[in-house]
């Protein structure tokens, strides 16, 4: 088979579009088109040379082995705080490390409540203007016209609806973006309003130096997330290594040090250490060696 063949293949197995191939390998689909069909008047080669690279990065990524979502306690008590705030519109704010799974759980409620949830992911640029903005996007508002205008019509939107807006890495918010989120979804709105972050975030809220008297006294759910438990990191290994050894469960858990995200890094980068070496399943050894690419 000529690798021409191989890669129309490839493309046909996984569904991949000639055209997303040849962008992510860094060219044009005409030009892809053109190699294929044997037009290519530049340097074919160097076409060739790409896309092969691609293929079998493409190709290590499909062999990863996954972490299927895994129900741990921080998952649980975050989806309740979450539905807690929706039936009864209130607020909650729910704050904890980071790599603890917090955003895996927001992204969860939201994928199971696609018409009743918006999810805003935030970052430290993101201002008053920008925030109300980006949740008028994601309501389908018209978002032309004067911020006071933009901020009655997203009101209105949210009154007219059963709707919970959560907003993660909500500590990177400033202090009026915070403060305008709250009249504009809860008070004025009269929707749930979620508030997800970093520990911050609860002493900015308390802090009444920040003058958040009327949200601190609004918030109806405060849940403070903690580190992976050991008991829900080794049903993360299991789901993905039911008959792993006790020895290499408890290296896992040592040396992702109660992050869900970093245990999620190790069982990746164990397994394609496993597959180089031509193991059923990795080794003690093989998940520190993958342990001390992460940092910590």
């Amino acid at each position: 088979m000529t690798f021409k063949e191989e890669f129309k293949e490839f493309l046909d197995k996984y569904k991949i579009s000639q055209n997303k191939a040849a962008e992510a390998a860094g060219y044009a689909g005409s030009v892809v088109s053109q190699w294929l069909n044997g037009t290519y008047k530049g340097d074919a080669e160097a076409v060739e040379s790409a896309l092969l690279a691609w293929m079998e990065r493409e190709k290590s990524r499909r062999s990863r082995r996954s972490v299927p979502l895994v129900e741990t306690e921080n998952l649980r008590r975050i989806l309740n705080a979450i539905q807690i705030a929706h039936e009864e519109r209130d607020i909650a704010v729910i704050a904890g490390p980071a790599g603890v799974g917090k955003t895996t759980a927001l992204r969860k409620y939201v994928a199971e409540n696609p018409n009743g949830s918006i999810l805003i992911e935030v970052d430290e640029s993101m201002g008053k203007i920008a925030l109300i903005r980006e949740i008028a996007e994601k309501l389908g508002i018209d978002r032309n016209g004067s911020h006071v205008e933009l901020v009655r019509r997203v009101a209105a939107t949210l009154a007219d609806r059963d709707l919970i807006v959560i907003i993660d890495e909500a500590d990177y918010l400033n202090d009026g973006a915070l403060e305008l989120v709250r009249r504009v979804v809860n008070d004025k709105g009269q929707s749930g309003l979620v508030l997800c972050g970093l520990q911050r975030l609860v002493f900015r809220i308390k802090n009444l130096k920040n003058d958040h008297q009327q949200l601190a006294s609004r918030v109806g759910v405060l849940l403070e997330v903690s580190d992976l438990s050991p008991g829900d990191a080794e049903k993360m290994i299991a789901s993905v290594w039911p008959d792993l050894d006790k020895e290499t469960v408890q290296t896992f858990i040592k040396t992702a040090a109660g992050s869900a995200r970093a245990l999620a890094k190790l069982i990746d980068r164990a397994h394609r250490t496993a597959v180089a070496n031509d193991l059923a399943n990795p080794t003690p050894e093989a998940v520190r060696i993958a342990g001390s690419l992460i940092l910590k």
